[in-house]
Order: structure tokens, then sequence, then C-alpha cells
């Protein structure tokens, strides 16, 4: 065995060394006294010293075993393919960089605006990556119809929406023209931005100007639209063919339907929408040009029994009646009913529970929401055909969501559909000693579900002394985070691969000090920036998930241990 000590540099060899007694005679029994009574007080203080020394092997070894359990050596151990050897002897990313994005709020003092900062690549220990913020420029300007005498448009919506950075949590902001005289102010990051106009005017429809690149300073930027008496008129007529009647009765106008056309590609020139009426006609407007347009085609408050439609494109260059437009084939709509129930032992009415419903149909997507009552029971009108169905109980209680798959192609209104309690996914968190960790935030998040709610938001818990945590969770793939305090180097963990079953799940997970990642937010100055607010977020699978966040100190530095995705157990 080979005893490691702190710094590795030394090492201890246990030895047992044989001790063979020779057994003597002497060949005169009459020995003097004075000669006995020497070698009696000879012999005792050997035989001391001789269990001094078999103690002291004793306790090297004891210090040998003890330290192979405890000190790390992934040298002799050896580490998993997906990992490697790291200095402190523990098995740790094979990777030791990682890229980040960061959304920056700085403190309201500053007047700085919220940045986003994209593909920050990261190593631990080394010197604090230096993020600049950049000074907000003033882009001001007016809006006006291009008239014989120009008309300011007053009361828009003008939004700006940074292209690039973090594609699911975009960086938009929003100013409204002046009540008189069509001008707007706002401040903005440098960047490349998407703007869109919206009036409140129905002869208008959404504007979107394509692309506006800002730099520092103070930029002017005044928008001239085009006036809609020169907007070409589209008419046409809705229809769909019904399933299951005769031939005579199968063409059916389509009443109350959302209608629009969108330029394709990029959608930048947008008509304005209309209803159809009884008989399926519709009329709207264009921007002038000949360009290829897609129809849109959804439900309305006046008619929701409509799947969301994306016709045939058409060529557009004038006024034009496009005659009747065939949507696609459905039936008649059924009355679809029944209670949900949570079944513990026995059956209680879950009120306010969410039923998500969406048949994909050859003519398009329909969808319907409906809410169960305070008895627990439902209602609504549908399509016939194959479901997918999603029922989320509200977030206060311990039912669990579920989904499934469900055809109706006939009324039916005494269906029953039962609920399960949520279950536990618990677990405990150590850390490189193998003892418990206390104050770890741990968050687990359902990810998959085909809906959005606001009852499948993340459930948090934190580990108690001991290291133990409990959440009660949706079944299902989850989103695991075990997020260390922020004054820790402890690496955070990311896991979205644990599939809890409706009997739960027990997670033993270890966190390991991999080395620590460090940033410094400045001002444009180069003065640091303190209290200022870091969202931390790492991509998977195309999406930038946030993971930690941070306020600077009076330094302007914040940091973290190394971000490691999948669970150390």
């Amino acid at each position: 065995m080979t005893w490691f000590d702190p710094d590795g540099s030394r090492t201890m060899r246990c030895a047992t060394d044989r001790i063979e007694a020779k057994a003597t005679s002497s060949p005169e029994r009459g020995a003097k006294t004075t000669a006995a009574w020497v070698g009696r007080l000879a012999f005792w203080p050997a035989i001391w010293l001789l269990a001094l020394w078999t103690m002291g092997v004793a306790i090297c070894c004891s210090l040998d075993q003890a330290a192979e359990m405890s000190v790390p050596n992934c040298q002799v151990t050896g580490c998993p393919d997906e990992q490697t050897c790291l200095s402190n002897g523990f098995c740790g990313p094979v990777a030791q960089t990682v890229t980040l994005a960061l959304r920056v709020q700085p403190d309201a003092q500053s007047g700085l605006l919220e940045q986003h900062f994209t593909d920050l690549v990261m190593t631990p220990d080394m010197d604090p990556i230096d993020i600049t913020l950049h000074q907000p420029t003033s882009v001001q300007g007016r809006i006006y119809i291009n008239a014989e005498q120009p008309v300011p448009v007053t009361g828009a919506r003008v939004l700006f929406r940074l292209k690039g950075g973090m594609p699911n949590l975009p960086l938009t902001r929003e100013t409204t023209t002046d009540a008189v005289s069509g001008e707007y102010q706002i401040e903005l990051v440098p960047g490349t931005y998407q703007v869109t106009i919206l009036i409140d005017d129905a002869a208008f429809p959404p504007f979107r100007e394509g692309e506006l690149t800002v730099s520092g300073g103070i930029f002017h930027w005044s928008i001239s639209l085009t006036d809609p008496d020169s907007y070409y008129l589209i008419q046409g007529q809705l229809v769909r063919m019904r399933s299951g009647v005769l031939e005579e009765e199968a063409e059916s106008p389509i009443s109350g339907a959302t209608v629009s056309l969108e330029s394709v590609p990029g959608g930048t020139a947008v008509s304005t929408s209309a209803l159809t009426d009884v008989a399926g006609h519709f009329s709207v407007r264009v921007p002038p040009g000949e360009r290829e347009y897609a129809i849109r085609i959804s439900p309305s408050e006046e008619n929701k029994l409509i799947p969301n439609l994306t016709l045939e494109q058409v060529s557009i260059a004038e006024s034009v009646d496009l005659g009747v437009i065939l949507a696609g084939e459905w039936a008649d709509p059924v009355q679809i009913g029944g209670i949900v129930n949570g079944l513990n032992g026995i059956a209680t009415p879950v009120a306010g529970a969410t039923f998500f419903l969406r048949s994909e149909m050859e003519s398009g997507t329909f969808s319907r929401i409906a809410l169960t009552g305070t008895d627990g029971s439902f209602s609504e009108q549908i399509i016939p055909g194959d479901y997918q169905i999603t029922v989320v109980p509200p977030a206060i209680v311990d039912w669990a969501a579920t989904t499934f798959q469900q055809s109706w192609h006939q009324s039916q209104l005494d269906q029953q559909f039962d609920l399960a309690q949520k279950p536990v996914l618990q677990g405990v968190v150590t850390g490189p000693d193998g003892l418990g960790l206390a104050g770890i935030t741990m968050s687990a998040t359902p990810i998959g579900y085909p809906v959005s709610s606001l009852s499948l938001n993340p459930v948090q818990d934190e580990t108690d002394s001991n290291g133990l945590f409990q959440l009660r969770v949706h079944p299902g793939r989850q989103l695991i985070l075990a997020i260390p305090a922020s004054n820790s180097c402890m690496s955070p963990v990311v896991e979205d691969s644990i599939e809890v079953s409706q009997s739960g799940v027990q997670l033993s997970i270890q966190l390991q000090e991999y080395g620590c990642i460090t940033g410094r937010i400045l001002a444009p100055s180069g003065d640091p920036l303190s209290e200022s607010q870091v969202e931390l977020f790492l991509e998977r699978d195309g999406s930038w998930l946030q993971f930690a966040e941070r306020t600077t100190d009076a330094q302007g530095l914040f940091s973290l241990g190394l971000p490691v995705v999948g669970l150390q157990r």
C-alpha cells in the first residue's frame, strides 16, 4: 500500500520484518547469578522496543488504508472515457473551457441598458475576461405617410429587435410615436435591428422595415410609409369541403375566419387582416409592388372551429379577386366532455385543470384549450380527428400532468380522465469529500410536454444540512440544475436526461471543484460596474438555458465554478 502525503511528493511503505528467535543453550547451567540478572535486565527493554515498533507498523498501515479511501488519485484509478484526470486527483470534464452567453442588467444609476453577450469562451483560473458595456445610442426621427402632404403617424408602436444573440431570448425595445408630431426617440445599444411598426388603424398592416444598423452617437432615422390609398385590394371567397355528407352539400363557405397575406420569403410585406363574412368573402390590402404571398388562415373569436392554415403561394402585382379558395376538407364539429379526477385511494375532482387538444390534420393544425370547472368537468366542440391531449392541473395541487393520444369522430360527453399524484424526485448532494452539502439550489423542469403552461414551470428546493433535497415533479424527462452558492467555485451541474417515473427517482449527485471562471463588467469608460445583475446561459439543443445568476462586486467581478453537463454520480 502507498500513502500519499498532502502534496503527493513523498511515500512511505509499510514493511513487516520477520523476527526469528533462536534458542541457545549453555553448557554451564550454573551461570553466575550476576550474569543472569544482567541478561534479564537487557531482555525487557528489547521487548518494549519491539512492541513500540509493531504499533508503529500498525498505525502506518491504518493511515495508508485511510488515505487510499479519502484522497483521490485518478492517476491510479483512471477516469471514464468522457473525462480526464485533473491536477487535484479528481476526474473532470475533458474540455476545460466553456462557452457562455451573458445577459447583463447594469445598476439603474449607471444609465446603461440591458445588454447580451454570446459565445464567450472562458477557462478556469484564467485572468478575468473583461466585458465592456456599450454606451447607448439615441435614435430619433418621425414616421409619416408619404402623400402629397406628409401626414404624421401618431400613436404608433415601434419595435426594435436586436438580430443575433440568443434567439429564444431576444433583446427587444419599444417606443411610441408622439400623439401630434409622429416623432419618436429611443436609446439602443449598437447593433443591427429588425424594426416593426404597428399602427392602430385597420387601414394599415404591420410594417416591417427590414434592418437598421445602429452605431454610436445620435442617430436620425425617419420612416416614410406608403399612402394606403395606393394599396392593392385583394379579394376572395374561402370555402371547405365537408367530410361525411352528400356531394351536393360538401362545399361550404367558411365564415368568421381571420385572413391575412404575408410575403415570402422574409415576410417584410404584410397585408391588413379581415374576417370572412357568412358567405366566406374577405377583402384585404397589400402594399404596392410585385411579390409572392402566402395566405394565412386562422380561427377567431367568432369561429374557433377552424384549423391554422397556410395555403399555396399566390403572385400579386395589382388589385385582384382570387375567386374561390379551397381551404381543405374536414368534418362538422362534434361535442366532447367529461370529468378530470385525481386518484389517491379515492377520486377527487380536479378544478382548474387545463385541457390542451391538438390535431395535425391534412388541412392544417387544429388546437383547442378547455378548463375544468369546480366539479372537474369540461365540455368543448372540436373538429373530429386524432388528438394529442395534455392535461395540466393547477400548480398549487399535487396532481401530475399527463399526455396521451385519443381519437374523436363522434360526440362523447361521459369520459373520465384520471390524474395520479406527482412523483418525488429526491436525493443527496455531496462535495468532493463525499460529505453532504447544504444550501445547494436544486431545480427540476419538465421538458417532455408538448405545451407551455405556468404549471410546468421549474420547482426548486434547497439542500438541508445533510445535503438532502426533495421535489414533487410532473413525470417524464426533467432538466435538473444543481447550483452552488454564489460565493462558491463548486461546479454547477446541468442534466437533461433524467426520466422520472410515477414511482419517483432517487439521485446522488457529487459536486466537484474544477476551477473558477471569472468575468469583469466594465462601463464604456473602463471603470468597473458594481451591483450589476449577470445571468449566465449554456447552449442546449439550439436554445440558451439560464443556469446561474451573479451580482458583480465593487471591482465589477463575478465568478462561478466551471459548469458541468451531466451528473457526477
